[in-house]
């Protein structure tokens, strides 16, 4: 009975320790890296509501989206905006998404990207030029980050009760950028 107690409580220590690990692990990953990874795995919904998409990609024929990180790894983010499959890369609309880093803000490689995702929050005059430059070339600014959207990000994210894509509608038609209706319904909308 004694080694029983003895190995009851060893196995019970365990378990607390185990459970002491997790915890901590969890909270080591930050609000916004779970936003950025979250935001990850939804910029290729926005691509397949993108209506032009197929237009935006005539000139290299895959769909661009380049990741803004910084000095940051993107290495983590790229499999999740872009998944490898049995068949090869993620596809939208029977295309190949291509994921690049943009080594500095507004990117200059061509063809221009469908998309720029940023991984880092931005100051406000990076972002307010970023934006400007997204709008001018009909580029999707999708940003993770809390009020991003409401200061002009064409795309985000919306966490209350549930997590859905939240869009900027003043910014998509400055864009001319038009969704597919379903898209926008399963969507929170900023006016």
């Amino acid at each position: 009975t004694r080694s029983r107690r003895l190995l009851l409580q060893a196995g019970l220590a365990l378990c607390i320790c185990v459970l002491g690990l997790a915890t901590a692990s969890v909270q080591a990953d930050s609000y916004d890296e779970r936003r950025v990874r979250t935001g990850a795995r939804l910029v290729r919904a926005l691509l397949a509501a993108d209506e032009d998409a197929s237009g935006k990609a005539k000139a290299s024929g895959q769909l661009g989206v380049q990741v803004y990180a910084g000095s940051s790894s993107v290495e983590s983010i790229i499999p999740l905006i872009a998944p490898m499959g049995d068949a090869g890369p993620a596809k939208v609309r029977g295309l190949p998404v291509v994921v690049t880093k943009a080594k500095r803000l507004p990117p200059t490689s061509k063809p221009l990207p469908s998309v720029v995702f940023l991984a880092v929050p931005l100051d406000s005059k990076q972002f307010s030029e970023l934006l400007a430059w997204c709008i001018a070339n009909g580029v999707v600014l999708y940003s993770p980050f809390e009020g991003d959207v409401e200061r002009g990000a064409t795309a985000g994210l919306s966490v209350q009760a549930k997590v859905q894509p939240f869009l900027n509608l003043a910014t998509l038609k400055a864009s001319k950028i038009t969704l597919r209706p379903f898209f926008l319904d399963h969507s929170r909308v900023w006016q």
